[in-house]
């Protein structure tokens, strides 16, 4: 399966539109992932506004792992990730290039956590 990118903001609604536009599709995919926890959270309104059943028909997840997700309906299964752990990995690469020690990079080592709800 290819996946597909939409490309939408995390302002809710927008996000609650691209919603509606997702769930006029006939087309549709079986699953989201969303960028953003609030952008998730706006999307699911708009399945929802169209008669669109979470998770039966799509199922949705949401990045961010942020607390407001668990109060939507349905609530929001969401990857959570270490802030605290992306703050410090910022500051250490900072550090580091100020130091000349490295060249500016990237870390994709940080960790995460899967929070199922019942959005999927």
């Amino acid at each position: 399966m290819e996946p597909e990118v939409l490309v939408g903001r995390s302002v809710p609604e927008h996000s609650r539109q691209c919603g509606l536009e997702f769930a006029r599709r006939g087309d549709r995919p079986t699953a989201v992932i969303y960028s953003c926890d609030h952008g998730a959270m706006g999307f699911l309104r708009g399945l929802r506004d169209e008669g669109v059943a979470v998770p039966e028909e799509v199922a949705v997840i949401g990045i961010d792992g942020t607390e407001a997700g668990a109060y939507c309906c349905p609530s929001l299964t969401t990857i959570a990730q270490d802030g605290r752990g992306i703050i410090r990995s910022a500051v250490e690469m900072v550090l580091a290039m100020i130091d000349r020690k490295e060249p500016p990079g990237r870390r994709v080592n940080l960790a995460t956590k899967l929070i199922v709800r019942e959005s999927a």
